[in-house]
């Protein structure tokens, strides 16, 4: 937490912060990586190009979605969205690979590749 890595990644330079770290300006890229999804809101405004949320905090199960958000665990986690934008700035979290109880529904199993 609180620390920024940066690598070359061919001609473009890589950076990429905990939470509570800064996004590198020298950098192309500046990516905030965090387990909850709630950081998105203390972050967007920060100059990461790129936020990743481990996984969606809000239940097992995805029964519609509405303004991005997802339902009905969006009623008791404000930040149950799958990607936003705000500005410059995109959020990208994972539904997650494991489970506390083994039904989903509409909320597959995922692990997320970025390509930068």
């Amino acid at each position: 937490a609180g620390r920024t890595v940066d690598f070359h990644l061919g001609e473009r330079v890589v950076a990429i912060s905990g939470p509570g770290g800064q996004p590198c300006p020298r950098a192309d890229v500046r990516v905030c990586c965090a387990h909850n999804p709630w950081i998105w809101k203390s972050v967007r405004d920060a100059g990461f190009d790129v936020v990743l949320a481990g996984h969606l905090h809000g239940c097992q199960g995805a029964f519609w979605e509405s303004g991005g958000r997802l339902y009905p665990g969006a009623f008791f986690y404000p930040h149950n969205h799958i990607r936003q934008t705000w500005m410059d700035s995109r959020l990208v979290v994972g539904m997650g690979c494991s489970d506390l109880f083994p039904v989903r529904w509409g909320c597959p199993r995922e692990i997320v590749l970025c390509l930068l």
